[in-house]
């Protein structure tokens, strides 16, 4: 779940429905302790980018950067939690610098507050970072991977455009927008693929009234076709296209119905990501 971050660049849950879902969670989550299950919050997220470009900023003031790193502090303590993941979803390419100044200054932030409690374990940090490779240039992954534990590849959403059709999460095939481009370049940057993780959607996008094939790697446009809907896979079964004919469609990875609605295969992918030895 994400913190919001406040006009005065300090992290802060909202006091229903964040703060019922937190302790939620943490209910949940207190059962697994013994396996070895942390819980973390997310900071930011898509509404966030103005607080994330004033916090590192260089006219910033010290003062301000101390306040947000004591607020994440402040929560994380609150909530007894194990652990952040910090979401500035697409940073500026200008921004490298103090992006990654400001993993560094967190991550220090937590040791410091982790030696100070008596705490055995380090806190948990992360990222997230988008699956486009031409995002990815506003990132010092060799330097983030030093503090951070794993970054997580927002893998989720390459098509969701209200003129194009085709699968919302690719393995193969587009050289720029598929699972497997995104993952070679970040392994040939860092060549730490252990560090990063695969985003699933448990979702899908389908659109009506297709009458044309799809290419097997290139969305298509989108011509008098309806959508996209988003939809949790659970529930298409309640649609009345549910009783349409399923087929998969071999070398594509995605599965066609009555060619008119089209989702991506989460089981080609987990076979595919783990025969190269890339985390889910």
């Amino acid at each position: 779940m994400f913190v919001r971050i406040e006009k005065e660049l300090v992290v802060k849950t909202d006091q229903t429905y964040a703060e019922t879902k937190i302790w939620d969670m943490k209910k949940a989550v207190s059962e697994a302790k013994q396996n070895g299950l942390k819980m973390m919050f997310a900071v930011g997220g898509y509404q966030a980018d103005s607080e994330f470009r004033q916090i590192t900023s260089l006219t910033a003031s010290k003062e301000t950067r101390t306040k947000f790193l004591n607020s994440i502090i402040a929560v994380i303590d609150h909530y007894e939690i194990d652990g952040i993941e910090i979401s500035w979803m697409w940073p500026p390419y200008i921004s490298r610098v103090p992006y990654f100044m400001l993993i560094r200054d967190i991550r220090e932030h937590l040791e410091k507050h982790r030696i100070v409690k008596g705490r055995a374990d380090d806190y948990v940090l992360s990222i997230t970072a988008p699956r486009n490779i031409s995002d990815l240039n506003s990132y010092y992954f060799n330097e983030i991977l030093k503090y951070v534990d794993f970054v997580n590849v927002l893998t989720d959403e390459y098509q969701y455009s209200n003129k194009l059709i085709g699968p919302i999460s690719p393995l193969l095939g587009n050289p720029e927008l598929s699972l497997d481009a995104t993952m070679k370049y970040l392994v040939c940057q860092t060549k730490r693929p252990s560090k990063f993780n695969l985003v699933v959607p448990l979702f899908g996008l389908f659109w009506t009234n297709v009458t044309y094939s799809l290419n097997e790697a290139f969305p298509a446009p989108k011509l008098d076709a309806q959508g996209p809907y988003e939809m949790a896979w659970r529930l298409w079964k309640r649609e009345p296209w549910s009783s349409f004919s399923v087929s998969w469609v071999r070398n594509q990875g995605y599965l066609s119905f009555g060619n008119q609605v089209h989702g991506c295969s989460q089981l080609l992918k987990m076979r595919e990501a783990f025969g190269r030895s890339l985390f889910m």
